[in-house]
């Protein structure tokens, strides 16, 4: 009859687990995978060794009846096989594999299920699951109705499995009945021993009184078999005992039985007041009555299926959508598109069980290796628009194995433009499927990462070939309104070179004017995004030329104009945090500040045609003065105060070592005098002095003395009162200037030698009195020798010093006059060379002919 294998074709051929999922006695159903095609599957498995024990050890089984007791036993469990195998109908458990007897164990291969409803936890079983199952259930008995003739006996929900997509599916057909519709046939149960397994017998808390106490074989067996499930699923338990059933015999006794349908019968004349019946939902109560009626004229399977209980519109729905692998191209789009209003309504098991596999079939068959046309794409992107609807309800694990895996298929096409702005439209919602927030990092987050991808390739598909056509500019529309969402998972390195060319580029091709105000818009997000924003270099190199170059023609709107307006502004805000920071060659951002943000910016002002634009452009720009005023200033006060600082270091011995109250050599204070001029000059490489006018004084008496003598400058002593210019003393005046050399027209020269003062007897007493309390006596250095370095020409003739020709309060050596560049007079050829030195130093001051 059945082959006994030495090793099994089952086991070799599928990849069976280790734990089983569920046990449905005598079962225990293994989830599996086909080795070759990946099939998931389910392996029911009875283990022979272990039942054979456990009767053994109960007493059950003795020598004598051994034989007989396993024989009846496996006849059994055959044609619980054997009668699945013969039917075919979506409400039937599918077998895939037949039955493989083995010495120790017996299997066979299913189409995958997960549970039944006998091990289901009661809170994944909503209302509309429910429905859907019991129509399901109905539709598979009415087929052993019409077509076998044929009644089940065994609806219970042991026998009820649930598959992925939360279907029904029925089985245990091991008590099956052929009924005669003639004559109602009799039928007597066997008496049963409740020490052997129960799968041997029916269940009599899901039995007719008819058949159990009448004896009756009727097609009404099954229905009340189902109205006794209805109870069982809508209560957690029954009032009549610890468990959910409305007969409460679970030893299957037969006067047990009797004792509870007559219960039931009570139960019933009380109708719709019944107690027992308050958990069950309204539109099931009455059907439920007419199922349990089994004493009147019951119902048949026909006027169940028609009941209200399946008058729903979701119901409806679930039967259309069962049908809609099977509809044609036109009937899909139409079902599709009315399917999303009513998705929401569905309970989460059944939308991710039953719908979203389906969908994600339906989107592979038809984007999968061919070309699409413009139905086909219509129909994906309706099937893409309700998975999404469903993705809100689904765990993060679910939506990355049935959803985004198709999303990045269709992102990674280079057409299905209509799918892309799908997706577009629901980025956010793609994010919080995925569990991802906006602070997470891509490196500690995978899936983060995964979503940074996902939508770096959204955005370069989104600008493919930068086409023009009214679907491009759409989706180039979407993608610039969602881009804050793209550079939030982004890097700097991937905004700079991918992103922000690409938006430069649309920028500079697209002929469109929306287009071109959602770039403006989106460079300024770039500018201010908190995480990575564009640095100043390539808003100088890159940003600046390319909205320099904007045609006037774009500021006639309105819209365009005040964008781009503010977009200058947040490069001035961001430019003017480093105002002196050299960006591109010699220019620093205050450069660019002035030549290429506030001068185009008051280019604009023209082209403003109303007053609120004209004052905001105008504040604007009223900042950005004030800003580049202060800056400028506060580079000039750098520079002079770097030019002080290195005039000072010129002569640092000058103020460090003089002491007002001891006398003084002047080579000593001061140096050589020369020397310091010449100093002073290199530092002041840009400056050249005019020659002076000769000075009006007249020459004192010189006295020449050894040409090498050193020039010996004035010092200035403090007197007792402090610094003067005078002195009460009645020192000759006219010998301060004793020491001046002349050229040969008596112009003052700078002094080459010293010679002493003479003697004069001009009393200065009033020039001291005027002067003497100003802190430097003068008279003081009448008594130093003094001596001239070279010998002055005495017959030179040029202009002279005179002395003046009104009294005055000056010191010795000043004049009202006021002195003035001239040309330089004609010099004695002795001290030709001596000047055509001091000429060849370009870096020299050149004094001329006036007094030092």
């Amino acid at each position: 009859m059945f082959k006994v294998f030495k090793t099994s074709g089952i086991e070799s051929n599928y990849s069976i687990s280790s734990n089983p999922i569920f046990n449905c006695d005598p079962w225990s159903v293994y989830p599996a995978k086909h080795k070759v095609t990946k099939k998931q599957c389910s392996i029911f498995k009875f283990d022979k060794k272990k039942f054979e024990t456990a009767l053994t050890r109960q007493g059950l089984v003795t020598k004598s009846n051994k034989s007989f007791i396993f024989e009846d036993c496996y006849k059994i469990l055959r044609a619980y096989v054997s009668n699945l195998i013969k039917f075919k109908h979506p409400s039937i458990l599918q077998v895939l594999e037949p039955l493989e007897d083995h010495k120790s164990r017996a299997m066979f291969v299913t189409e995958y299920v997960f549970n039944n409803l006998s091990t289901i936890g009661k809170q994944e079983l909503d209302e509309i699951i429910i429905t859907k199952g019991l129509l399901q259930i109905a539709n598979g008995v009415k087929f052993l109705q019409e077509s076998t003739h044929s009644v089940h006996l065994n609806i219970q929900p042991s026998t009820i499995f649930i598959n992925e997509n939360f279907d029904w599916k029925l089985s245990g057909f091991n008590f099956m009945r052929q009924v005669d519709e003639v004559n109602n046939s009799e039928f007597f149960l066997d008496t049963f021993d409740p020490r052997m397994p129960e799968f041997l017998s029916l269940d009599y808390r899901f039995s007719s009184p008819d058949l159990i106490l009448n004896h009756r074989l009727d097609y009404y067996d099954d229905l009340f078999s189902i109205g006794c499930l209805i109870y069982y699923l809508f209560n957690s338990k029954s009032e009549y005992g610890s468990a959910n059933y409305l007969l409460n015999c679970e030893s299957n006794n037969l006067s047990e039985y009797g004792r509870d349908a007559k219960k039931l019968d009570r139960i019933l004349e009380l109708a719709n007041n019944a107690p027992a019946f308050k958990n069950i939902p309204e539109n099931y109560l009455s059907p439920l009555l007419s199922l349990l009626n089994y004493k009147h004229k019951p119902w048949d399977i026909n006027q169940f299926i028609s009941s209200r209980i399946f008058n729903n519109d979701l119901i409806r729905i679930l039967n259309l959508f069962d049908e809609l692998p099977t509809m044609e191209l036109q009937e899909k789009i139409n079902f599709l598109s009315k399917l999303k209003n009513y998705l929401l309504k569905f309970p989460k098991n059944l939308l991710v069980n039953k719908f979203l596999s389906v969908l994600a079939d339906i989107l592979v068959s038809y984007t999968k290796d061919k070309k699409i046309d413009s139905e086909e794409e219509l129909l994906i992107s309706l099937t893409l628009e309700n998975m999404l609807i469903i993705s809100k309800t689904l765990s993060q694990l679910t939506f990355l194995e049935k959803v985004f895996k198709n999303l990045n298929y269709i992102v990674a096409s280079n057409n299905l433009i209509s799918c892309k702005l799908i997706i577009m439209n629901n980025l956010k919602s793609i994010q919080s499927s995925l569990k991802i927030k906006d602070t997470d990092s891509l490196i500690e987050n995978k899936h983060a990462e995964s979503f940074s991808k996902f939508l770096l390739t959204l955005f370069e598909k989104s600008f493919k070939d930068n086409a023009n056509d009214q679907q491009s500019l759409m989706l180039q529309e979407k993608i610039l309104l969602n881009l804050e969402v793209v550079v939030t998972f982004q890097t700097y390195s991937t905004i700079s070179s991918v992103i922000f060319p690409k938006i430069c580029d649309i920028f500079s091709k697209t002929t469109s004017l929306r287009i071109k105000n959602l770039t403006i818009q989106s460079f300024f997000l770039l500018l201010t995004n908190k995480n990575e924003s564009l640095d100043n270099f390539i808003i100088v190199e890159k940003l600046l030329p390319i909205i320099g170059k904007t045609s006037s023609k774009n500021f006639k709107n309105s819209e365009f104009l005040t964008n781009l307006v503010k977009l200058y502004e947040a490069i001035f805000d961001k430019m003017s945090l480093s105002a002196f920071q050299v960006v591109s060659k010699d220019s620093t951002n205050l450069d660019i500040i002035t030549e290429q943000i506030f001068f185009h910016l008051w280019r604009m002002l023209k082209f403003i045609n109303n007053t609120k634009n004209f004052n905001f452009l105008v504040t604007i720009l009223n900042k950005i003065e004030k800003f580049l005023i202060e800056k400028s200033g506060e580079a000039v006060s750098k520079v002079e105060k770097a030019d002080v600082n290195n005039n000072l270091s010129v002569i640092p011995s000058i103020t460090s070592s003089w002491n007002p109250t001891a006398e003084h050599n002047d080579d000593e204070d001061f140096g050589d005098f020369d020397n310091v001029i010449g100093s002073t000059q290199i530092n002041n490489n840009s400056f050249s002095s005019p020659p002076l006018r000769s000075s009006n004084l007249s020459p004192a008496n010189f006295q020449q003395k050894s040409s090498t003598h050193k020039i010996e400058p004035l010092s200035l002593q403090s007197s007792a009162s402090g610094l003067s210019f005078g002195s009460t003393n009645t020192h000759n005046t006219t010998n301060l200037v004793s020491n001046l050399s002349l050229n040969n027209n008596n112009s003052v020269l700078r002094p080459t030698a010293r010679n002493e003062f003479a003697t004069n007897t001009t009393n200065t007493t009033n020039m001291g009195n005027n002067f003497s309390n100003n802190g430097i006596d003068w008279s003081v250095e009448t008594n130093k020798k003094q001596s001239m370095n070279h010998l002055l020409n005495q017959k030179a003739q040029s202009s002279v010093m005179t002395p003046l020709s009104t009294p005055s309060n000056f010191p010795p050596g000043f004049s009202a006059s006021i002195i003035q560049p001239v040309a330089k007079p004609r010099v004695n050829n002795n001290f030709q060379n001596n000047i055509n030195n001091n000429k060849n130093n370009k870096n020299a001051f050149d004094f001329g002919d006036s007094l030092i």
